[in-house]
Protein backbone atom coordinates (compact mmCIF):
# COMPACT_ATOMS: atom_id res chain seq x y z
CA UNK A 1 0.00 0.00 0.00
CA UNK A 2 1.93 3.25 -1.14
CA UNK A 3 1.05 6.58 -0.99
CA UNK A 4 2.29 9.75 0.46
CA UNK A 5 1.07 9.45 3.81
CA UNK A 6 0.95 12.34 4.62
CA UNK A 7 -0.44 11.69 7.15
CA UNK A 8 -0.92 8.14 7.80
CA UNK A 9 -4.73 8.01 8.80
CA UNK A 10 -7.37 5.80 10.23
CA UNK A 11 -8.89 5.39 6.71
CA UNK A 12 -5.30 4.02 5.32
CA UNK A 13 -5.26 1.12 8.43
CA UNK A 14 -9.13 0.22 7.75
CA UNK A 15 -8.21 0.19 4.19
CA UNK A 16 -5.75 -2.38 4.82
CA UNK A 17 -7.20 -4.41 7.73
CA UNK A 18 -10.57 -4.80 5.37
CA UNK A 19 -8.01 -5.79 2.24
CA UNK A 20 -6.17 -8.61 4.66
CA UNK A 21 -9.87 -10.17 5.29
CA UNK A 22 -11.06 -9.54 2.17
CA UNK A 23 -8.30 -11.58 0.02
CA UNK A 24 -6.32 -13.39 3.13
CA UNK A 25 -3.66 -11.50 2.50
CA UNK A 26 -0.93 -12.38 4.67
CA UNK A 27 1.28 -9.13 5.04
CA UNK A 28 0.58 -5.36 3.99
CA UNK A 29 3.17 -3.22 3.18
CA UNK A 30 2.96 0.61 4.15
CA UNK A 31 5.41 2.47 1.57
CA UNK A 32 5.56 6.49 2.15
CA UNK A 33 6.47 7.99 -1.59
CA UNK A 34 9.08 9.90 -2.19
CA UNK A 35 8.27 12.06 -4.61
CA UNK A 36 4.91 11.53 -6.07
CA UNK A 37 4.45 12.63 -9.49
CA UNK A 38 1.29 14.02 -8.89
CA UNK A 39 2.00 16.72 -5.81
CA UNK A 40 3.85 19.30 -5.63
CA UNK A 41 6.93 18.43 -3.10
CA UNK A 42 6.83 21.78 -1.29
CA UNK A 43 3.86 21.03 0.20
CA UNK A 44 4.91 17.35 1.22
CA UNK A 45 5.69 16.74 4.75
CA UNK A 46 9.77 15.85 5.03
CA UNK A 47 10.09 11.85 4.46
CA UNK A 48 11.49 11.51 7.86
CA UNK A 49 8.65 12.60 9.56
CA UNK A 50 6.10 10.76 7.38
CA UNK A 51 8.46 7.99 8.17
CA UNK A 52 8.48 7.98 11.83
CA UNK A 53 4.55 8.57 11.10
CA UNK A 54 3.97 5.75 9.23
CA UNK A 55 6.41 3.46 11.67
CA UNK A 56 4.17 4.61 14.37
CA UNK A 57 0.63 3.71 12.77
CA UNK A 58 1.56 0.38 11.56
CA UNK A 59 3.19 -1.02 14.78
CA UNK A 60 0.77 -3.95 16.75
CA UNK A 61 -0.10 -5.27 13.73
CA UNK A 62 1.72 -8.01 13.01
CA UNK A 63 0.40 -7.72 9.45
CA UNK A 64 1.15 -4.64 8.63
CA UNK A 65 4.82 -3.96 7.28
CA UNK A 66 6.85 -0.78 7.08
CA UNK A 67 9.22 -0.73 3.52
CA UNK A 68 11.15 2.72 2.83
CA UNK A 69 11.41 0.83 -0.47
CA UNK A 70 10.18 4.03 -2.22
CA UNK A 71 11.92 6.32 0.12
CA UNK A 72 15.77 4.65 -1.04
CA UNK A 73 14.94 5.39 -4.04
CA UNK A 74 15.44 8.79 -5.86
CA UNK A 75 13.61 10.92 -8.20
CA UNK A 76 10.09 10.90 -8.82
CA UNK A 77 9.03 7.64 -7.85
CA UNK A 78 5.99 5.70 -10.11
CA UNK A 79 4.33 2.62 -9.14
CA UNK A 80 5.26 0.64 -11.83
CA UNK A 81 8.54 0.99 -11.16
CA UNK A 82 8.01 -0.42 -7.33
CA UNK A 83 5.43 -3.14 -8.89
CA UNK A 84 8.94 -4.10 -10.77
CA UNK A 85 11.42 -3.80 -7.50
CA UNK A 86 9.06 -5.62 -5.49
CA UNK A 87 8.69 -8.75 -8.74
CA UNK A 88 12.74 -8.94 -8.67
CA UNK A 89 13.11 -8.63 -5.14
CA UNK A 90 10.57 -11.57 -4.08
CA UNK A 91 9.83 -13.39 -7.70
CA UNK A 92 8.11 -16.38 -5.35
CA UNK A 93 5.41 -14.26 -4.15
CA UNK A 94 2.21 -12.99 -5.14
CA UNK A 95 1.38 -8.92 -4.83
CA UNK A 96 -2.00 -6.95 -4.74
CA UNK A 97 -1.85 -3.25 -5.01
CA UNK A 98 -4.38 -1.10 -2.81
CA UNK A 99 -5.24 2.38 -3.39
CA UNK A 100 -7.32 4.50 -1.78
CA UNK A 101 -10.45 5.78 -3.36
CA UNK A 102 -8.15 9.64 -4.12
CA UNK A 103 -5.63 7.69 -5.92
CA UNK A 104 -8.56 5.56 -7.90
CA UNK A 105 -10.72 9.04 -8.89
Amino acid sequence: MGGTFDPIHIGHLLLAQQACAQFALDKVLFMPSSQPPHKDTRQVTSAVHRQAMTKLAVQGNSRFIYSDLELLRTGTTYTSDTLTELHTRYPDTIFHFIMGADSLF
